[in-house]
């Protein structure tokens, strides 16, 4: 009996049936176990989601409406938390960050169904393209009525310019104020400019800092004058005139030691004689503002100074008085007078009585002794000033301008500034400006904000229908609780010498 040989006909069976011919059931196998179940089903498995797959789904499962609602609401909350207040324009921004994302997104699923659905999915991609196109724009152009100069006049192009400033406790300044007086001094020339700056008692880094700062403009052949002092004048604690006016009092002192250089005879730089006095206070600034400054009123002013901010708004509202006398407030539109809020809408100089504001610009012969002789002392009052009216003062009207307090009233040393300059010049005003173009600020997301974001033209739209029309002209009133009155008023109207300026 013979036996039959399997190795052939075995061969020629399909993979896929038994010796019978009836078919077999065989697993299917790609490579991977996506398909691969007991009992060779081809359920798949779940994958495991990551974060963004449940946020692309959670997106998916939410109207547009309601995600992008969710989403702006998350964005603001984050911006009011860096810039430290809540503003309906971080409501604005973030609108308009989350706009940018779903007009990406809606590119992107509009290019992908152009070939099964032809033309239409194309001009939504190519609508959405020009609309982030028109945000570029308005993002990197500044509205005309809120930009800096780039560049002086031809009036003030040759000037000399004596630089002073104080610090304390300014660490957190750096290294931009570095970096902006360096490019401040290359706009206006190194042989054109003279530093000084003045540090007493700082308990972080500036002292630090200001020796860097000395050596770069070593360096760079910029003359200057650096003091940092660890025993230098302090706050008097017994002063029988008060605390407060105590601290003016060494406010006062520190801004003279500032000039001190000008009562050693300093004259003039570069072979010209100053030109300018330009004060900085500790704030963050860019030399864009300071040339915007110097050409206030096409070069003719006696004082000019720009707008001070912290997060919830405008600062110097203690030194500030509009040209009838009142102050500020720190909410928009800040002055009072319809006049005012004109010129700060166009973004045009607005005549004042007193002003500092961070940053201000005078015309250096207020400051500068006429004579060799170092002169000390403060400026000289008006022959119709009362005794009681006075300043604190006992140098004649030649004599320069320097810091002081007042006698009869709790006043800022930089207001009386300003107040010094209306007695030298009477009868005739003084030509005090407020520049809102040129923006000073004491933190760094406040300088983001005031002085880059609310400059360009992305932020028309809310400038005009929130900030002008719905904050101002409807609800303009319920700000006013943030102007105060000016407690000193009845001792300084004397010495100012014009109630109205807006004929200048």
């Amino acid at each position: 009996m013979s036996t039959r040989s399997s190795s052939s006909e075995d061969r020629l069976l399909p993979s896929d049936s038994s010796v019978d011919g009836s078919p077999v059931s065989t697993p299917y196998d790609d490579g991977s176990d996506d398909y691969f179940e007991e009992g060779y089903s081809l359920k798949p498995q779940k994958r495991p989601s990551t974060l963004h797959q449940r946020l692309v789904d959670a997106r998916e499962r939410l109207p547009l409406g309601l995600a992008s609602g969710l989403a702006i609401l998350a964005v603001s909350t984050a911006l009011h938390v860096f810039f430290g207040m809540f503003s309906t324009v971080h409501l604005f921004l973030a609108g308009c960050m989350v706009l940018v994302v779903n007009l990406f997104t809606s590119i992107g699923s509009s290019a992908s169904r152009c070939r099964s659905e032809g033309a239409k999915p194309l001009l939504r991609a190519v609508s959405s393209c020009l609309l982030l196109a028109v945000i570029f724009l308005a993002c990197t152009h500044h509205s005309p009525s809120r930009q800096a100069r780039l560049t002086l006049p031809p009036v003030q192009s040759n000037g000399s310019y004596f630089i002073a400033a104080n610090l304390y406790n300014s660490e957190s300044l750096f290294p931009a104020f570095s970096d902006s007086l360096l490019r401040l001094s290359d706009m206006l020339g190194h042989s054109n400019v003279y530093v000084s700056i003045y540090e007493s008692n700082s308990k972080d880094s500036t002292k630090d800092k200001l020796a860097e700062l000395a050596g770069l403009l070593e360096r760079q052949a910029i003359p200057h004058t650096i003091r940092s002092d660890n025993d230098g004048i302090k706050v008097a604690k017994n002063n029988q005139i008060g605390a407060t006016q105590a601290h003016i009092q060494y406010l006062a002192d520190v801004r003279n030691i500032a000039l001190a250089p000008l009562d050693k005879g300093l004259r003039s730089v570069g072979g010209r004689p100053f030109s300018h006095v330009v004060w900085l206070n500790d704030v963050f600034w860019r030399p864009e503002s300071v040339l915007e400054l110097l050409a206030t009123n096409g070069g003719e002013f006696d004082q000019a100074c720009g707008l001070d901010f912290i997060p919830l708004g405008f600062y110097d509202t203690w030194v500030t008085r509009d040209a009838e006398g009142t102050r500020l407030k720190p909410l928009w539109p800040y002055f009072e007078r319809p006049a005012d809020i004109d010129s700060l809408r166009a973004g045009q100089p607005i005549p004042v009585r007193s002003c500092w504001n961070g940053m201000t610009a005078f015309r250096a012969d207020l400051f500068v002794p006429q004579s060799n002789a170092t002169q000390a002392g403060t400026a000289a009052v008006a022959a119709k000033a009362t005794p009681e009216q006075q300043p604190n003062t006992t140098t004649s009207p030649t004599s320069p301008l320097r810091f002081h307090t007042f006698p009869k009233c709790v006043v800022s040393e930089c207001l009386l500034a300003s107040y010094d300059i209306h007695l030298r010049t009477a009868p005739t005003p003084a030509r005090i400006f407020v520049n809102p173009r040129a923006i000073a600020t004491y933190d760094w997301p406040s300088s983001l904000l005031y002085d880059s974001i609310l400059r360009t033209r992305l932020l028309d739209p809310w400038v005009v229908l929130w900030q002008d029309f719905v904050s101002h002209r409807l609800f303009g009133w319920m700000s006013e609780v943030g102007r105060k009155t000016d407690k000193c008023s009845v001792y300084l109207e004397a010495g100012w010498t014009s109630s109205d300026q807006s004929s200048r």
